[in-house]
Parts: structure tokens; sequence; C-alpha cells
């Protein structure tokens, strides 16, 4: 099999499919929509398999070619007109390439295993026919998901998601939770899939908490930060967020590693693999500027930039070194009285030590709807505020892709391992992410309030 005549086929096949009338819009430009979609499913297939055969790359290319030429409107509206219609296309495109491939000169063992390739031929027992039909699921998820779902009930669309997830090998799955999806498409396959991924308990507790998960997703204050001044009070409140978002890390890493010496092994392996992994991240990301630093580093810089009053959260800091408790700490550095009242609900689970307790409130409470919240309040200071803000437009990009693309998948599984089969560990972490999650609301309402009354900050009366 000669790279001359792998590139000669793909030429072949780009240049049929070409011909698509049908055009899809990318990056502002129309291109023939088939031609799109082959070479997509080609990225996928070597995401999947770096090393793919010459076979499995040519049926990628090759899989829909001139499925334009067969149109499903020809065929009886009803199921057995749409499998009949399926089953031509498979036909169809597998002759049509095994016809270019005898042009460039593939000899016919080839062509035989390329067709049976796009025939998805024993997928199951053949690695690479199930590599082929992972990145088809992966193409839907990324290009025809949203387009569908707003043409379909969400009941079939549920069974449709389904059924794509059985079809799918261990890789593929892998590669789908760590997909750069739209949040809404991410929530309904987390709706759809949960039990299935993640088992029914925790299927359950998502349902559960789900409207006071949106509550805090879109609660109003997103859109209310349209000046630099709002922005200012609400980063010089949030910032204690930040800190103890970090220390509720720290806990789960206390709680499920070993971090004094003599090391011993300690824990479950899987979670110690998956906090140590989100740990990395937030304690040592890459900043903005180069180099690293932590996400709670990389937030103070913002507030630097945008000329936010770092003062309080610094003394803060400077206290808890220096050796005082959190709450003196608190009280000393006159945070703001929101502020205090949401980090002790937070340090009030850290202090539970109980690792289910505190990886729920990290995964529901946090890692779960900082993405869609962080979306929200990107939209409105790119749109509203146009001053600079590298930095904190920086930090928000970096937990909506990092916490729903890894982090959140990784808290969820360890939240599983965490509870097991133990119906008293699912009801406290229940009751936990309420807790989490009220804490979080109020939080926000009361900086809302601020940024819409324009009150100046409330000093933390001093005991």
């Amino acid at each position: 099999m000669s790279t001359k005549n792998f590139e000669k086929a793909l030429k072949e096949i780009d240049r049929f499919n070409s011909q698509d009338p049908r055009q899809e819009i990318v990056d502002g430009i129309a291109h023939p929509q088939e031609l799109t979609y082959s070479k997509s499913l080609t990225k996928w297939v070597l995401k999947l398999d770096p090393q793919a055969s010459e076979a499995l790359c040519i049926a990628a290319r090759g899989q829909h070619i001139g499925r334009w030429t067969i149109p499903r409107a020809e065929y009886p509206a009803d199921r057995s007109g749409y499998l009949r219609w399926r089953e031509d296309l498979k036909v169809f495109h597998a002759g049509k390439v095994g016809g270019i491939l005898r042009d460039v000169g593939y000899e016919e063992d080839f062509i035989r295993r390329v067709t049976s390739l796009m025939l998805k031929n024993n997928i199951k027992e053949d690695t690479d026919a199930q590599t082929l039909e992972d990145a088809l699921c992966l193409v839907f998820f990324e290009t025809q998901f949203m387009d569908l779902m707003e043409k379909t009930t969400v009941d079939k669309m549920k069974t449709l998601v389904r059924k794509t997830w059985k079809k799918m090998g261990a890789k593929g799955r892998e590669i789908a939770l760590q997909m750069k999806l739209p949040l809404e498409e991410k929530h309904f396959l987390e709706s759809a899939l949960a039990a299935t991924i993640y088992g029914q308990p925790l299927a359950s507790l998502l349902e559960q908490t789900r409207p006071l998960r949106d509550s805090v997703a879109t609660h109003r204050i997103y859109s209310t930060i349209t000046d630099i001044e709002r922005l200012r009070t609400f980063m010089e409140h949030h910032v204690f967020a930040v800190w103890d978002f970090m220390s509720l890390v720290k806990a789960l890493q206390k709680s499920l590693t070993c971090v004094s010496a003599p090391w011993i092994p300690r824990g479950d392996p899987l979670s110690r693999r998956l906090i140590n992994e989100i740990v990395l991240d937030e304690e040592s990301d890459e900043s903005p500027g180069g180099g690293y630093l932590s996400h709670f580093e990389i937030y103070l810089r913002a507030m630097e930039q945008c000329g936010a009053d770092t003062t309080r959260v610094n003394d803060f800091i400077e206290r808890i070194r220096s050796g005082d408790d959190i709450r003196e700490a608190m009280l000393g550095a006159e945070i703001p009285e929101p502020a205090r009242a949401f980090v002790e609900r937070t340090w009030d689970i850290i202090e539970s030590q109980s690792p289910h307790r505190i990886a729920a409130a990290f995964t529901l409470g946090r890692e779960e709807v900082i993405p869609e919240m962080f979306q929200n309040l990107l939209k409105t200071i790119e749109k509203r505020l146009p001053v600079e803000l590298g930095h904190f437009a920086y930090y928000l990009d970096r937990h909506i892709h990092a916490d729903a693309d890894r982090h959140a998948p990784m808290a969820m599984r360890m939240l599983v391992a965490l509870c097991g089969e133990d119906a008293d560990k699912w009801r406290e972490a229940e009751e936990t992410t309420q807790v989490a999650l009220q804490a979080r609301y109020k939080f926000l309402d009361a900086i809302s309030q601020r940024l819409m009354q324009s009150i100046p900050f409330e000093v933390a009366a001093r005991a």
C-alpha cells in the first residue's frame, strides 16, 4: 500500500464531495457540507487512534461520500422507508469508494477491507470498525446534536442519546465526556446518561438538585455587572469564594491521599488519581503571562488589572499564614459580610472531615455549576465592558472548559466511589449539596443587591 495511492484516494474522495450543492458555514465561510463532514470524521478517527491504518482513514473519508445524490425524500416517510434509505446509502458509499480505490491502483484485498469497515461489519470484534463507529458518534455530538434537539421531543432525544452511547466503545465514551460542547447539550447528556455512566444514585442526586443548581447558574447577578465599578465590587466579594474553593480541593486531597511523610498508600486509587489531577490544574495552572499559578493567584492578578481592591483578601491570607483561625482571620481582615457567611458554610463542610460530604459540595456545589455561571458572566463583561480584562476573561474561560470538560466528570466519579452503595452517604451528600447551593445563591443575592443599589461594603462586625 503506497502513500501515493493513499493521497490519490483522499484527493478523489474530497473532489467528489466538493460537488455537494449543500453548503455549511464554518468560521464565516461556506463549504460543501459533505466535504466538511468527511474531514471532521477523519479528525475524530485520528483523535481516537493516532496510528490509524490506511484502510481506516480512507473508510472515514469516504463514509458518506455523495450522500446528497440519494435524498431521503425519495423514500417513504415511515421507518421502513428510513431503514431502506440507510441501507441503500451504505451500499452506494462502499461501491463509490471501492471504484475510486480501483482507479488509483489498490488491490482487491485492500478494497474489501475498506468496504467492510464502511459497511460496519463486525464492529464489536473489529477494532478499526469500532473506532469508525465511535468517530461517527462523536461527529453527531459535535455538529448535529443541537439542530436535531430543536426538531425532536425530549423523550425521543434521550432514547437516541442512549442508543448512540450504547454503540460506542470505552475510548469513544471517554473522549465524549471531555468534548467542548455547548452547556445546554452537556446538561441534556447529563440527564440522559447519568444513570448509565455514574449509576442511579448519582443520577437521582442530579435530578433532585437540578432546580437549585439552575437557579445558581442563571442568577440575575451575571447580567447586572455592566460597568467596571460593579465588576470590582463583585470581585472583591467573589475572591473569597475562589479561596475557599481551593480549600475544598485541598481538604479532599488531604482526605483521599497521603500528604505527609513518611508516605504510605492511602485511600481509593481512583479517587487519588482524580483529586491529584484536579489539584494539578487548580494549584499550578498555566498563567496568562507565562509560568504557573494557582487559580486564586490568577484571580488576584485579574483584580489588580481591573483596579479592584485586594487589601482585605491579602490581609486575610496573611492572618491565616500567621496562624489565625479562619473565622478570626475573616473578622480581623474585615471581609464583606456576604463573603464571610458563604465561607463559614463552606468551612462547616470542611470541618465535618467527611470526604463524601466535602466531595458533594465540591462536585455539585462548585464544579458542575461553575461553567454555566462563568459563561453567563463572561458574555456580559465581553459585551458591556470595553476595558482590558485579559486576566479575568482568562480565569473564567479556564474554568468554563476545564470544569465542564474534565473536572466535573472526574469529580462525579470520585463522589460515586466515595458514596458507593451506602444509602446514608448518598442522603448526606444530597443534604450537603443543598446547603452548599443555598449558600451560593444567598451569596449571589447579597452581592446583587449591593450592585443594584450601589451600596458600599458592609464591614463584618468585630467580635
